[in-house]
């Protein structure tokens, strides 16, 4: 019964590592996401900006419409840093969150096999304390049925 017992909680705590590896994932999956939405989300209200800031300064004077082709050459650069030089960040990024969910879903996988496995030792362990002549023994030491 003993060794029934400890073969229940090592089953249970490999379900609660695979809980632990889903609440870091998630968190992971979580914070690449924000990432990728802030990085995007940056950039492109900085387009919008220098577009507007371009439109606006065709009715100003000649230092406005420069300003506003300096800003407009900035966020060219930029965008053109994210597609060339460094080779597509937001592919990467959206890569990044689908492989951290692929992850997630095989973590889950896991825990579904965790959870059939505590639950055979639970069934083997609950058999011994429960039949004949293993509940005499079970209830001398204390022994008590384990929920599944």
């Amino acid at each position: 019964m003993v060794s029934a017992e400890i073969q229940v909680e090592n089953e249970w705590a490999q379900i609660e590592v695979q809980y632990q590896r889903r609440y870091d994932l998630i968190l992971n999956v979580v914070n690449a996401t924000k990432l990728y939405i802030n990085y995007e989300q940056s950039l492109l209200t900085d387009i919008a900006a220098a577009r507007s800031g371009w439109t606006d300064s065709l009715d100003g004077s000649v230092d406005e419409q420069i300003n506003a082709a300096e800003e407009m050459d900035d966020v060219s650069n930029r965008l053109l840093a994210v597609v060339v030089v460094e080779d597509y960040p937001d592919l990467d990024a959206n890569t990044l969150v689908l492989g951290l969910i692929d992850e997630l879903e095989g973590t889950e996988n896991r825990i579904a096999v965790a959870r059939l496995r505590y639950n055979e030792a639970v069934t083997e362990y609950n058999k011994k304390v429960r039949l004949f002549p293993g509940n005499i023994v079970a209830n001398m030491f204390g022994f008590e049925t384990k929920p599944y």
